[in-house]
């Protein structure tokens, strides 16, 4: 169960010498908060739970985690004092997140693990649970496959997020929301991965037609992205933060149990259990969810696409997280070619 806890509309708080005083009009109580206090009931819209309230505070004075039980207990008091409710109560999916990290042949460095924890500490304070497996096998198909079963094996798992502990994945998994990636209730979600050396003259080239990018704007258009997707996007995807793929690079890859379970339960998983490009493996990972093969066309493919063509032969969708570097990309490039 989760509350999210709502200001009176008529409490009324004025500043003081060394904090704020706040009281309810026609109630005896005059209650004093401090600058967090202040910050809490603020942030009390009825919007936000004791989570969201956390990473708020977090962000506002550059804290290292979210401070939650403080949150939590500054609540507690606001609801005390008679200048919050508590709001109605609502029930929710228990929702838990097991980060699957390939490691290939060597240790995590420290900034894969900062970036690691650095989700492991945004999920916990939105109230989802974590495990972390870190898989150093040479072999990415042998390493998604052990996860993808394994993770099919917990009855109390509902997502999976897989990380290659390498540069470009954790650039792009630094600058997403993961919390709001698994509240968006998708089956399959990439969070696109730059990859390739900057396109500066395309860039720059975008950079005189439209004089108001910003420096970030232009490092974006800048950068390729390990995606592809079904159609050119409108402004309705650019909005919505999301559009749907054709393929994604998995090494930042999101999805829920349900994702997984589509592919086992169409049987395209066992079909190509052990099918490799150079050669045959040993079958001791289960079902093979990234081995790879022939496509539908007969085409050669690798893990990556092998998987996504499984999820979507399935009858699944896989959508593209677009809130960060790649939806700036692609406005960029609607505004040049005159649909922006």
């Amino acid at each position: 169960m989760s509350q999210n806890p709502q200001r009176r509309p008529e409490v009324e708080v004025v500043p003081s010498a060394d904090g704020y005083l706040a009281h309810v009009p026609g109630s005896p109580l005059l209650a004093w908060l401090n600058s967090t206090g202040y910050v809490v009931l603020e942030l009390c819209t009825g919007a936000n739970d004791a989570a969201s309230i956390s990473r708020a505070l977090m962000a506002a004075f550059d804290l290292y985690e979210p401070p939650t039980e403080l949150v939590r207990s500054t609540i507690a008091e606001l609801v005390t004092a008679g200048l919050v409710t508590p709001g109605e109560a609502t029930t929710e999916e228990s929702v838990s997140l097991d980060i699957a990290v390939w490691a290939p042949g060597s240790s995590v460095d420290a900034d894969s693990l900062s970036a690691v924890h650095a989700l492991i500490r945004e999920a916990e304070a939105a109230g989802i649970t974590t495990t972390l497996t870190i898989d150093r096998d040479r072999s990415m198909r042998g390493a998604r496959n052990r996860a993808s079963n394994r993770f099919l094996n917990r009855s109390d798992a509902t997502h999976a997020l897989f990380l290659d502990a390498l540069p470009d994945p954790m650039i792009a998994v630094s600058g997403c929301d993961i919390v709001q990636l698994i509240a968006s209730g998708h089956e399959a979600v990439g969070i696109p991965v730059p990859i390739g050396e900057p396109r500066w003259e395309a860039a720059m080239t975008a950079a005189r037609a439209i004089p108001t990018l910003t420096t970030r704007d232009i490092e974006a258009y800048a950068r390729g992205y390990d995606v592809s997707i079904v159609r050119a996007p409108e402004k309705s995807d650019l909005e919505a933060g999301f559009i749907e793929g054709r393929h994604c690079n998995s090494g930042a890859l999101l999805l829920r149990r349900s994702a997984l379970e589509r592919i086992a339960g169409s049987d395209l998983a066992n079909r190509h259990r052990g099918n490799v490009r150079n050669g045959v493996v040993a079958f001791a990972e289960g079902r093979g969810f990234f081995d790879t093969g022939l496509s539908g066309d007969f085409i050669d493919i690798d893990e990556d696409l092998a998987f996504c063509e499984r999820l979507r032969g399935a009858g699944g969708q896989l959508m593209i997280d677009i809130s960060g570097d790649l939806g700036t990309c692609l406005h960029v490039g609607m505004h040049l070619q005159g649909r922006g």
